[in-house]
């Protein structure tokens, strides 16, 4: 991962890590947590165009009810906290507010969705962690990710997973325009026994059954040029039997009713299982 991070993020940034290698142990889903370090590192890269370091730190923490003030669904205990902070131009209080909104977003138009750090913000409470942001203009910004101390063992939790009924042997079809999410999906299901080939828009996607008609198409909604629901329907009028699944934060903007009755749709963020009990259920009504 620390290879995709850097290209990600570019030769002008230095990326530094500082782990405690006594960190406590934590149970998230590790490809949101992939994405969510991913969505950061893009964040950080863009709020320093001139370069600087982003520096990603892990360690222990105990919290009191005083230290959780502003978080009342949380209990005091103990935590891993993991921090991004970069050294770009900060956000002013009334930016702040907002930045976990979906489709906010303070880039040109044309540069981003504004679905970054809603992405963030949703994955972590999916996995019922919580966000602190600490950030001043021209200082930077640093976001702390809190995640409870688990005391079940990584082993029995991985066993546990392990015997979950979604594996399969068909190939799928991914359609996404970024790239850490389809890194993040291809490795998850490649685990469980499926063959999955990537595409980066709905027209590679197009070409892509054209040569090699896949068992099932994966496909996000809000990409350029030619969107989900521009691209699901393409495959409706060409290959009418070839099933689809929809992921997505947001729909409503793009989906018709017709879209949402014909397709199954997978809201973002998502637990990696989630999305492969749905791939399996769809491929066993074929």
């Amino acid at each position: 991962m620390t290879s995709m991070l850097q290209r990600l993020i570019g030769p002008e940034v230095v990326v530094n890590f500082d782990i405690d290698p006594q960190a406590w142990p934590i149970y998230v889903d590790r490809s949101q947590l992939e994405t969510v370090i991913m969505n950061l590192a893009a964040n950080a890269r863009d709020a320093m165009a001139s370069g600087g370091v982003f520096t990603i730190r892990c360690r222990n923490v105990t919290l009191d009810v005083a230290a959780l003030f502003g978080h009342p669904e949380q209990e005091p205990g103990d935590f891993v906290v993991l921090s991004f902070a970069d050294e770009g131009c900060g956000m002013p209080p009334e930016v702040v507010e907002r930045i976990f909104e979906p489709f906010f977003t303070t880039k040109e138009k044309g540069k981003g969705t504004g679905l970054g750090l809603a992405t963030v913000f949703g994955a972590v409470k999916q996995n019922h962690g919580f966000i602190d942001v600490d950030t001043r203009v021209d200082w930077g910004t640093r976001f702390d990710l809190y995640f409870r101390r688990t005391h079940v063992g990584v082993d029995d939790r991985v066993e546990e997973e392990a015997h979950i009924p979604f594996a399969g042997r068909e190939t799928i079809l991914l359609v996404d325009d970024e790239e850490m999410v389809r890194n993040a999906i291809t490795k998850s299901f490649r685990h469980y026994g499926y063959t999955i080939r990537e595409a980066a828009s709905g027209a590679e996607a197009l070409n892509a059954i054209e040569e090699q008609r896949p068992d099932l198409v994966i496909t996000d909604v809000v990409m350029p040029v030619m969107n989900g629901a521009e691209f699901a329907h393409a495959v409706e009028q060409r290959w009418p039997n070839l099933p689809l699944i929809f992921i997505s934060g947001y729909s409503d903007r793009v989906l018709s009713q017709h879209d949402e009755e014909v397709h199954r749709f997978v809201r973002k963020p998502f637990k990696a299982l989630d999305l492969l009990r749905v791939v399996r259920e769809v491929l066993d009504k074929r």
